[in-house]
């Protein structure tokens, strides 16, 4: 009892401590968040002066599976499926072919076999086999309500928010929209995963 109220009252001074260095380097009319936006990056955190700290780790993402994403996904984006170009009506089959329907989407290919652009198929070779369509075959479903993140999560060693962010974006066009280079993307996607607090 006497250790856990002293380790708590440590806890309580070095929080003021940090506290009032962080007033110094940023000033005293500074914020926070501004330091939080210079500096960058995911930061650790500690849930309760007893608890592990979270110490974040970037992630390593496979750049080339993300290129290749990013290419096949804005590719599918772009156009319209055949049915729509047409004026036809569609059977829907999932929930995601109802979304793109109305949404003027084309549905995610399933990547059943390599790619025939050139391009695209020379990207597709870098990757480890299978892992662009085990990922692909995922994210078909993306639009699902059984998308199985749990498969994307191991099939791609443990980065499936940022996969799956990923793809939403460029499903959307949202990186051409805002001209966001994908480096930057990238990063930023993996700070966000990086930042994420373990759940016990």
């Amino acid at each position: 009892k006497k250790k856990s109220n002293e380790s708590r009252r440590l806890a309580q001074q070095l929080s003021l401590i940090e506290f009032k260095l962080n007033k110094l380097e940023i000033g005293e009319g500074g914020n926070i968040l501004d330091k939080l936006y210079t500096v960058g990056g995911p930061m650790p955190f500690t849930h309760a002066h007893f608890a592990t700290p979270h110490l974040p780790k970037m992630p390593i993402v496979n750049e080339p599976l993300a290129h290749f994403l990013s290419k096949t996904i804005s590719m599918t984006s772009a156009r319209t499926t055949a049915a729509e170009a047409n004026g036809d009506a569609m059977e829907h089959s999932s929930a995601s072919d109802m979304v793109n329907e109305y949404s003027g989407l084309a549905p995610l290919p399933l990547m059943l076999k390599a790619p025939t652009d050139p391009i695209l198929s020379k990207i597709y070779n870098i990757i480890p086999s299978g892992v662009a369509n085990n990922v692909m075959q995922t994210l078909h479903k993306l639009e699902d309500w059984d998308y199985n993140v749990f498969d994307l999560e191991e099939f791609t060693q443990g980065n499936g928010l940022f996969y799956t962010c990923y793809s939403i974006l460029h499903r959307l066009d949202l990186p051409l929209h805002f001209k966001i280079e994908d480096k930057v993307l990238q990063n930023f996607l993996r700070a966000v995963q990086a930042g994420y607090h373990p759940n016990p």
